[in-house]
């Protein structure tokens, strides 16, 4: 069994970087993965034994075993001191290779940095004496994966049950050891680990067949997001190999009979093909042609009209309402197909309700556009609807759902009434310190921040399990039972929890998740939510929704659109009084004006005209949409009409006027 050790080092080289198809096709006799912390082998029977003065723990193991969650790999240390004991230390295996042929040997081996670079790989043929067969140098520090020794040419190491071989270190040159990181030095500390030591071999006798492929793999056409599966049977010799293949690009980890490739997309979608091997040949499949069918595209618009009490996005994209009975929620759907398949789209309820309509027209190629409606009778408060439309093409289904709660007659009594998202921390600002604290809050930009909820009932209300939020998360939750009581108000505000009380003749509560309410001043929306989660009230607004100079407040009363609290009162802001700074609970005095209509000159202008209310002056308001914002176009009028230019025809006007 002597060896040319220079051939032996370039053969070694060369069987480190590719291994045979014998490696690749043969059956295991042994394997140590040493997963389970034990010397004993994790395949077959063997045998592992330390050599010299080598001791053992067990470390992380090798990248390429991925089989198991728990990966590790045995790892010796103790080596003999610098230019001593050369080819004693490091560890043996022994294998019966009884009934086998064209053993090979392969395995994972890390060096640390202070370990001896060189390894020397002994045979022996009845376990005693041992002949050098291999030598090879680590390429530096860390693993070197699938060390591979092909011991065809060894014939009496076949069918023998006295194999045994060895790893042990040798010295590099000059009789010392040198470190496998070239900059570092050796010590004898330095560690070698071991991982997926493994010997294998040709059954003797045993009839070999080449792989030939029985049933090929089927093309598919699949949903996106469904789970794919391609599967090929063959027959041969075994073991059989596969490797899987889409377009010309390996596959990592397809080498089984089946390839499982979950949620597929458009960026799996291409030809796959397999290639079945074994030890004496392979063969490759026909191709398999993956199709993956988008869904339909769903866009929608939803318009609200008639509401009773403006605040939520007239327009908008949202998926949950808060739908009072008579208000109409219209939502304008348009399903596209991108692949100009035909569309088709279905409205289901949940729980039925005679109250939903779905108009389709007719589609047109690829495009199918309807409108859905819905308009809650009083009898479905307190009731939550789930309404879904799914939207089909020839393979795949896209939803939306819309959830929609129609608030109860106690809960539609609970009004967000003013809020003010940017107070000031100047003293020299109107907006400065609007709860009247005795000492300002050191945070007032953000801790000044407050919403006024006003129960408009003749009883209490218990607000216990409600949420208040913005569009990103919760910011106060009303843990334990809170009343409020009839025609009663409360204010919600920024902050701190415990210092720096409000000075209002109203229960102040700081909010008490997540950093106080952050109102966002260029927009943002405030969602109430009931016990169940049930979406009450959304107040939406954007930047001009938020006045440099007073709180944003319903007008004339607590159904009114959002004003600006210093066009309409005396005052900046009322938290926890109406506008005018009488209570919740005290009735209004209002002026109340009759008549208001909208006259037509024939010189193209507008004439505003209502009945006059005694000796009393007006103020004309103005707006985009019919929810507001409301600005004043002119005040102090005392005449009952007013005169103004007709606006553009592509421009909608509405307008108000009050007494002042």
């Amino acid at each position: 069994m002597e060896v040319n050790m220079r051939r032996a080092v370039l053969g070694i080289i060369m069987a480190m970087a590719l291994r045979t198809a014998n490696v690749l096709s043969q059956t295991v006799i042994a394997q140590w993965n040493f997963n389970t912390e034990s010397i004993e082998p994790s395949l077959g029977q063997g045998t592992a034994t330390l050599l010299g003065n080598v001791t053992c723990t067990f470390a992380a193991g090798s990248p390429s075993d991925s089989g198991s969650s728990s990966n590790r790999a045995l790892s010796i240390a103790g080596f003999p001191p610098q230019g001593k004991s050369a080819r004693t230390a490091g560890v043996q295996f022994a294998v019966d290779t009884t009934g086998y042929e064209n053993i090979v040997v392969w395995w994972d081996q890390r060096f640390s940095s202070a370990a001896s670079r060189r390894a020397v790989f002994q045979l022996s043929a009845d376990g005693e004496t041992f002949y050098d067969a291999f030598v090879f140098d680590a390429p530096g520090e860390g693993w070197t994966n699938g060390v591979t020794f092909d011991l065809g040419n060894y014939p009496d190491l076949s069918n023998n049950p006295f194999f045994v071989f060895r790893i042990v270190s040798d010295f590099y040159e000059n009789n010392a050891y040198a470190p496998a990181k070239p900059d570092s030095a050796y010590s004898s500390a330095g560690t070698w680990r071991f991982d997926r030591v493994t010997i294998t071999g040709s059954i003797i006798g045993a009839v070999v067949e080449p792989p030939v492929i029985l049933r090929q793999p089927a093309d598919l056409v699949v949903p996106a997001g469904a789970d794919v599966v391609f599967s090929v049977t063959a027959s041969g010799s075994d073991p059989l190999q596969y490797q899987w293949w889409f377009g010309d690009s390996i596959i990592g980890g397809g080498t089984n009979r089946t390839l499982q490739i979950p949620c597929v997309s458009k960026t799996n979608e291409g030809i796959y093909r397999v290639v079945v091997s074994n030890r004496i040949g392979s063969v490759t499949s026909a191709p398999a042609a993956l199709k993956v069918i988008n869904p339909p595209t769903i866009q929608f618009t939803n318009v609200l009209v008639n509401l009773h009490r403006p605040g939520d996005a007239s327009t908008n994209t949202f998926s949950e309402f808060a739908l009072q009975p008579g208000e109409i929620l219209t939502a304008q759907v348009c399903v596209t197909d991108s692949e100009g398949s035909p569309v088709s789209a279905m409205v289901e309820c949940d729980p039925p309700t005679q109250d939903i309509s779905w108009f389709m027209n007719p589609p047109v190629n690829a495009t199918l556009a309807g409108a859905l409606r819905f308009s809650p009778p009083e009898n479905n408060s307190g009731r939550l609807f789930s309404i879904r439309l799914s939207a089909h093409n020839e393979l795949a289904t896209n939803t939306v759902v819309w959830k929609v709660y129609v608030p109860t007659r106690e809960e539609r009594n609970v009004v967000l009434t003013e809020y003010l998202a940017n107070p000031a921390s100047s003293a020299e600002s109107p907006l400065f310190n609007p709860l009247r604290r005795a000492l300002p809050a050191p945070n007032p930009t953000q801790q000044d921040e407050f919403i006024e909820l006003v129960n408009l009932s003749n009883t209490e209300i218990d607000l216990q399990g409600w949420t208040i939020s913005d569009s990103a998360q919760v910011r106060h939750r009303f843990a334990d039972s809170f009343i409020v009581a009839p025609h009663g108000a409360i204010v919600i505000y920024g902050g701190p929890p415990s210092e720096y009380l409000p000075a209002l003749d109203v229960p102040c509560i700081p909010a008490n998740l997540n950093s106080g309410l952050s109102l966002n001043n260029s927009g943002d929306a405030i969602l109430i939510r009931n016990a169940e989660s049930n979406l009450v009230c959304r107040i939406v607004y954007g930047s001009k929704m938020v006045a440099p100079d007073a709180s944003m407040t319903r007008w004339p009363d607590a159904n009114g659109p959002f004003v600006a609290h210093a066009t309409v009162a005396q005052t900046r802001f009322s938290p926890g009084l109406r506008p005018d700074g009488m209570k919740w609970d005290q009735q209004a005095q209002t002026n109340q004006i009759q008549g208001f209509r909208v006259l037509f000159q024939p010189d193209g202008n507008l004439r505003l005209r209502w009945e006059s209310v005694g000796t009393v002056t007006y103020t004309i308001w103005a707006a985009e949409r019919v929810d507001g914002p409301y600005s004043p176009i002119v005040t102090g009028l005392e005449a009952s009409e007013y005169q103004i230019p007709f606006p553009e025809r592509s421009q909608c006007r509405f307008y108000r006027v009050s007494s002042p």
